[in-house]
């Protein structure tokens, strides 16, 4: 599937600079802005608007803090879970998933972060995909680095 091969290519989009690691506990985000802006984007192919689910948040938020706390890049944590674990670890029975991650040095915002899931095909697919039609995202921040954290998924 499609899916599948995007994430295991391991889609990630960052601004220049994407090494070290912050220091201090990230500050709370939850997602809201990003659900709002990818349900912006979702309208320019006639997708319907995907539900914010709170399990969704919970397993993005996870891999958003590991993102900060471990310097994870990518789609696998830093314990080795998959997107798809993380999902499942929530109790959320996902028949399909697409996670999208962005990291960047400095501030960050929700808008940076799905315009540039917008100009990454890959990214742009999982947002764009109809079939998709729950999403759960964190938007974290810690010792000058912002970490952003979409899972989309069909299910229950």
């Amino acid at each position: 599937m499609l899916l599948r091969r995007l994430l295991a290519a391991g889609l990630v989009a960052c601004l220049a600079g994407c090494a070290g690691r912050p220091t201090g506990p990230a500050a709370p985000g939850d997602g809201a802005d990003l659900v709002t802006l990818i349900n912006q984007r979702r309208a320019e192919p006639s997708c319907p608007a995907v539900t914010a689910d709170q399990r969704l948040a919970d397993a993005a938020k996870r891999h958003a803090q590991d993102m900060l706390d471990h310097g994870v890049r990518d789609h696998t944590g830093s314990d080795g879970s998959t997107a798809a674990q993380r999902i499942a670890d929530t109790g959320f029975d996902a028949s399909t998933n697409g996670e999208i991650l962005y990291w960047a040095q400095g501030t960050g915002a929700a808008r940076q972060a799905v315009d540039a899931w917008m100009d990454s095909p890959g990214h742009r697919t999982i947002i764009s995909d109809c079939e998709l039609t729950k999403v759960g995202a964190a938007a974290l921040t810690a010792g000058g680095e912002f970490a952003a954290v979409a899972d989309f998924a069909s299910g229950t």
